[in-house]
């Protein structure tokens, strides 16, 4: 039957391109197919028909312009809201997505390296916390999905987004699939990934854990049960490659071990020797070694791939071979030898290759490249297997992939197939993308709708402006994935900027006088007293000169700097030009008292007795404390405040051994540290956090990793043990593993016991009340109980956002006004000092140690952004769009009017 459609089309659609983002929002929704995403050329690019987009590259679709767009904006919840809608389970994806828009990106060549887009994206998961999955039913059709790893929950979340009744059946007792069981921990936090999966999943989806198909239901049952069945199984069972003595004991597959060790971590580990080969050539196999070593196996890793055509990144390797795993590249396995029926060795032969009649590369091994790795277990981690035969009958590959159709189906009525059994992904984002279109496909079948979508072309717009490469902002590149290296050979430069510290502070370098004790109006001023001549009191005391207010600074010690000055050694700050910047402050003519305890004497009453109006406490932690564990007062134990300040004055220090463990997760335990290595010949810092802030510059952190110094996160310090009154040992309790270890050492130090010293201000005035760390407690206002007393001690912040924030603090008291200190940091830019390094989920390996993730700062990320670019946007054709307006109520950006049509001649 032919239609015709008589249209009287008053109004079109306009994109303004300079507000366009490109998020796709409007080809999407057009009923017509008349909106298409255009590309300006880029001058050193070539553009082909087979140029990528700025939409190419990701399965899921995600745009990197559009994270880039709102990053740079500082729309960090409109990034987050676009990037949940193309990907359900975004945190995890970000953590071990494949970054296949980096490489299909060729604008990256004029940056020299592409834009960072998972960390972008893991940035902006970090700064907003998403809501649960909300989920309508409209339709009564009911689906069962079997399998709950990353295409079945995609699948899931597609057909309950659509209003269907969802029931996820899955053989363990958990989901998460492969996720769960196959991606080690120090890759993918197991906690993250259970956050994003009870997101997506809630209580509208049914879910039936610990259910086999084929064994404990049969698939003709749910084929009864449920209007269409997904299998969505996976590559869930592992492979042995079959030459001479694989058949006997000890010769395990890399899934059946790595399901062992992820699935039952409360199980001892036993599956495996002590002295363990693993042969294959890719990630898995990189992920296998590492598992098993940091399980205290000694391991080698076997691939027959050369290093130039490994599918697996250089990081990948480094960090493999950083935890003393030995690796052959170009290497093949030739036979197993046994004793009794034990492994006892494996011989091996290194590989040429040379091009056979065909013209394939082939691998020999010649005569003489023979050679042999005593072991007594071999690991096959060759790839992953595809069986659903348990399942039911399919029509199916000689390796075991299940055959569908274009829209997902199989052999059997109403069975539908997507992610890796369907052999069309082989990661966690394209098993996604399987399941996300097979769910679409299942809902088009059901409602009777199997039209394909009209889509319009893709086209480089020849008639925009080009963009040139000088007009690119060339930003450096942000990378939240590094692995060190050891090295001696390395001029250290002290790890902390004093000079931008000061100037960020307040202090120029040509300081203007701000305070005249001897002017007519000085005394008009309202009086302040700052206690504490620390940055924060330095940058306190600045602010409110600047805004006409009368500051003094008392100080305890003899001279400013606080712990820049005290407890920093020249690792950490340079002092010649600490001196130089505190010289420059006093030319500002802010009164300091030096060797004076304000709160103490003089006292608050004095203060006040003297016409001080309003008294800011901003003093530091500056005492050291021994936390209430055994025998941390044994001989060769420190606090870390006290010896920090010795190595500071580099004043001789008895007791020290051979081989020292720091506790701690400040710049001040990685400062002692990396003192420690030049006095001791052996030192291990550990860390309390497995997904929190080391809080210690980046720089200082790989300096110190550079320097020798051993890091070891995730892990928490529970005692000493000694011997004769001389410390031997630390216990450590790792989290990741659930047991509790002893370090052998001769000296601990330790740290993150730091308190502020206000115990006699206390005292004197018991209207002030101070917290376990001894910081005085305040109102939202930062307001202590005695009026016209305020403290900044508490805040999470750097030394000099601290300090602005109490100069704000004391002109709201004076001026009346509702500040409300969690209300300002929010709207506030805050000076982001220091930088602070987030690391991941970490196990303690015997050989190795690693510095994992971490996350983009605000600045690093909207740097980053601000590489990527725009070029892409999206354009209408005239001669299709029909006006409904469709397209102008969805765009986020409001990029989209309706405009009057032009009068036909």
């Amino acid at each position: 039957m032919n239609l015709t459609l008589n249209m009287d089309k008053r109004l079109e659609a306009v994109i303004a391109e300079s507000k366009c983002v490109n998020c796709d929002s409007c080809s999407h929704t057009c009923p017509v197919g008349a909106i298409g995403e255009g590309e300006r050329p880029v001058e050193g690019l070539i553009l082909s028909d087979n140029a990528p987009m700025s939409s190419d590259g990701c399965p899921l679709g995600i745009v990197p312009q559009v994270l880039t767009s709102y990053i740079k904006a500082g729309r960090i919840r409109e990034a987050a809201e676009y990037l949940y809608s193309k990907n359900p389970m975004a945190a995890t994806c970000a953590a071990v997505c494949d970054q296949y828009c980096q490489r299909a990106d060729r604008r990256s060549m004029l940056l020299g390296a592409p834009v960072n887009v998972r960390a972008l994206e893991r940035y902006i998961i970090d700064k907003h916390e998403a809501k649960p999955c909300s989920y309508k039913i409209k339709y009564d059709e009911k689906i069962a999905i079997i399998g709950g790893g990353p295409a079945g929950i995609a699948a899931a979340n597609g057909l309950a987004s659509k209003g269907y009744r969802v029931t996820i059946i899955e053989a363990d007792e958990t989901l998460g699939g492969s996720m769960a069981w196959g991606i080690p921990g120090f890759r993918l936090d197991k906690d993250m990934m259970d956050a994003d999966i009870a997101r997506v999943i809630t209580d509208d989806i049914e879910v039936r854990t610990g259910v086999k198909v084929g064994i404990d239901v049969t698939l003709e049952e749910l084929s009864d049960q449920f209007d269409a069945v997904i299998v969505a199984t996976g590559a869930s069972k592992g492979a042995i490659l079959n030459f001479e003595g694989t058949d006997g004991d000890m010769v395990l597959d890399g899934v059946s071990v790595l399901r062992t060790i992820n699935l039952e971590p409360e199980n001892e580990f036993t599956a495996v020797g002590e002295k363990v080969v693993v042969i294959g050539g890719g990630r898995f196999a990189v992920d296998v070694s590492r598992t098993i070593a940091r399980k205290g196996k000694e391991v080698t890793c076997v691939a027959l791939e050369d290093l130039d055509t490994l599918n697996v990144p250089e990081d990948y390797i480094n960090a493999m071979v950083a935890e003393g795993i030995n690796f052959h590249p170009q290497t093949a396995p030739k036979r197993i030898n046994r004793n009794n029926g034990q492994v006892v060795s494996m011989d091996l032969g290194k590989v040429t290759y040379r091009t056979n009649e065909e013209g394939k590369e082939v691998p020999t091994i010649a005569a003489g490249d023979e050679f042999q790795i005593s072991c007594d277990t071999v690991v096959f981690a060759v790839g992953r297997r595809f069986d659903a035969s348990q399942i039911g009958t399919f029509e199916s590959y000689p390796d075991g992939v299940i055959k569908t159709d274009k829209i997902g189906r199989t052999s059997l009525p109403k069975v539908f197939a997507c992610g890796d059994i369907t052999g069309f992904s082989n990661s966690v984002v394209g098993a996604m993308l399987s399941g996300r279109k097979t769910a679409d496909n299942v809902d088009a079948v059901l409602r009777g709708r199997m039209f394909p979508k009209r889509t319009a072309e893709f086209d480089a717009d020849a008639d925009s402006r080009e963009i040139r490469k000088e007009d690119i902002a060339m930003v450096r590149a942000q990378h939240e994935q590094r692995f060190f290296s050891r090295s001696s050979k390395m001029d250290i430069v002290p790890a902390e900027d004093i000079v931008s510290i000061m100037r960020g502070a307040g202090v120029e370098e040509d300081m203007p006088k701000l305070i005249d004790t001897e002017a007519e109006d000085y005394a008009s001023k309202k009086k302040v007293a700052v206690i504490g001549g620390g940055v924060a009191g330095i940058t306190a005391a600045i602010s409110l000169a600047k805004n006409g207010y009368a500051p003094t600074i008392f100080e305890k010690t003899p001279c400013l700097g606080g712990r820049y000055r005290w407890f920093a050694t020249d690792k950490r700050v340079d002092a010649d030009k600490l001196e130089e910047e505190l010289e420059n402050f006093m030319k500002s003519g802010i009164p300091v008292v030096l060797n004076a305890s304000g709160g103490i004497k003089p006292s608050i009453s004095e203060l006040k007795a003297d016409g001080y109006e309003a008294i800011l406490f901003a003093v530091g932690e500056s005492m050291g404390v021994r936390p209430d564990l055994p025998k941390v007062y044994a001989k060769g134990v420190f606090e870390m405040v006290s010896l920090a300040s010795r190595l500071s004055r580099e004043l001789e220090i008895n007791s020290l051994g051979e081989k020292a463990i720091v506790t701690g997760s400040d710049e001040m335990a990685v400062d002692v540290a990396r003192k420690l290595k030049v006095f001791t010949k052996d030192v291990t810092l550990i860390c309390p956090c497995s997904r929190g802030q080391l809080q210690a510059k980046t720089a200082a952190i790989m300096d110190a990793l550079e320097e020798g110094v051993n890091l070891v996160t995730g892990t928490e310090f529970s005692g000493a043990t000694e011997e004769l009154g001389k410390v031997t040992g630390v216990d450590i309790y790792i989290r990741e593993r659930d047991i509790t270890i002893n370090i052998p050492c001769d000296t601990l130090v330790i740290g993150d016991t730091q308190k502020a010293d206000t115990a006699t201000i206390i005292a004197r005035d018991p209207a002030l009340k101070g917290d376990e760390k001894g910081t005085l407690i305040t109102d939202n206002a930062l307001q202590t109980p005695i009026k016209g007393v305020l403290a900044i001690g508490g805040l999470d912040m750097g030394s000099v956002a601290a300090g602005i924030m109490g100069a704000v603090a004391v002109e709201n008291f004076f001026n009346g006004g509702d500040f409300n200190v969690e209300d300002t940091m929010n709207e506030r830019e805050i000076p982001e000092t220091p930088d602070h390094e987030i690391l991941e989920g970490r196990t303690i390996a015997d050989k190795g140690f690693e510095v994992g993730t971490r996350l983009l700062s605000t600045k690093q990320a909207r740097q980053e952004a601000s590489r990527y670019i725009p070029v892409g946007f999206h354009r209408i054709d005239g001669a299709r769009c029909i006006g409904c307006g469709l397209c102008s109520e969805v765009c986020p950006e409001g990029a989209i009017e309706l405009m009057p049509c032009k009068e036909v001649e």
